[in-house]
């Protein structure tokens, strides 16, 4: 049978309209056959805070940081990437002010890397250094020594990097790894003790268009009256965590997605695009996963009561999110479900015949699989 048959075929197009389409639209699958494919020998996780940028250099803002993780994630740079997040929090302003798209807004990259950290580190290093040079940072306010230093303090899945000597050496102890190793044969796996968190979301996804007016729409959705007052942090203050996390999706898979001569496709429709933006709001119900109060009764008093003035107004502003005017954006993730969002937006030019594969195709003829935002 030629790929243009398989294609074709009852099980070629399901096929097609599970990657990418699911959402428990068509069924439950039963079996998978997979191409075995060779894994690095070990994988680090990371999380890095880029504040230190904006508190050394007066010239970058978030606007900045936002560019800066572009260039990190460009095939060209990190081969090694296995994939990354840039989570940016969001910021109250007061009433009637207009949000600025230069704001120092808190920014944190997240990730997993299969190969040698040196290597990342080295690669944050110059962007850092190529940005500095781009925006005209004065090199007398700010020792580039320093910046790299700073980079260099990456939490590497439970201080994996130790600096010494300004070297980076590797804890190899498999006793140290975390459940992210490809290996698990060494953990004791634990469940998170906290209960269920509340949370709304929506999204969206950049075009390959996106560009610096895109940027800073970007940064002024982040900025919001609705927000709870900052004192500090205002998720540590009241419970309440507006951000969003932007993951990225360019890069090799997709880049060569039509290259494997058996390949189907997918009903993934938005392939070509740069990155997801996941807008969130979690807030804090003090709850462990029975349910129950786990903070002392004079503090739920205060604490977990406090937080709850603030979460319609937070709510508020996911619902301003979804609205708001960022260029050279669109659609929806499928896997970041807003009831308010069409369910066409999720998958687009898929979409009609995702609903005749399902009408075709799939032993659902009961329609018992479906939910707010499956095909039918």
């Amino acid at each position: 049978m030629s790929i243009d048959d398989k294609k074709e075929s009852a099980a070629g197009r399901l096929l097609w309209a599970l990657r990418g389409g699911g959402g428990l639209s068509y069924g439950i699958v039963t079996a998978l056959r997979f191409k075995a494919f060779e894994l690095p020998k070990i994988t680090y996780s990371f999380s890095l805070s880029l504040d230190f940028l904006q508190q050394y250099c007066p010239s970058i803002s978030t606007l900045h940081v936002l560019e800066l993780w572009e260039n990190i994630i460009k095939p060209e740079n990190t081969p090694l990437l296995i994939g990354t997040n840039l989570k940016i929090n969001a910021m109250r302003i007061a009433e009637n002010a207009e949000p600025d798209p230069k704001a120092k807004l808190s920014c944190l990259i997240n990730g997993y890397l299969a190969g040698d950290p040196k290597m990342f580190v080295k690669t944050i290093s110059d962007c850092i250094a190529t940005l500095r040079d781009i925006i005209g940072e004065d090199k007398s306010n700010v020792d580039l020594v320093r910046l790299v230093k700073a980079a260099k303090k990456v939490d590497w899945a439970r201080s994996w990097i130790k600096e010494k000597t300004n070297e980076l050496n590797i804890d190899m102890d498999p006793k140290n790894w975390r459940f992210e190793s490809w290996d698990r044969q060494h953990h004791d796996l634990k469940l998170d003790s906290d209960g269920p968190a509340p949370h709304k979301i929506t999204s969206r996804l950049a075009y390959k268009n996106w560009d610096e007016t895109s940027r800073k729409a970007l940064v002024c959705s982040l900025q919001s009256s609705l927000l709870a007052p900052e004192k500090g942090k205002c998720d540590d203050e009241y419970g309440i965590h507006p951000y969003i996390t932007i993951g990225a999706i360019s890069g090799e898979y997709y880049a060569k997605y039509k290259e494997f001569p058996d390949a189907i496709d997918s009903a993934f429709p938005y392939k070509k695009c740069l990155f997801t933006l996941q807008y969130q709001a979690w807030w804090d119900e003090f709850l462990n996963v029975e349910g129950k109060m786990v903070l002392h009764s004079a503090d739920a008093l205060v604490d977990a009561i406090d937080n709850r003035k603030y979460i319609n107004r937070t709510e508020d502003w996911i619902e301003a999110c979804r609205h708001y005017v960022i260029p050279h954006t669109g659609g929806a993730f499928i896997s970041f479900k807003d009831a308010s969002v069409k369910t066409q937006s999720y998958f687009s030019e898929s979409y009609e015949a995702l609903i005749n594969v399902k009408e075709e195709h799939s032993k659902d003829k009961n329609l018992l699989f479906r939910t707010r935002k499956t095909i039918i």
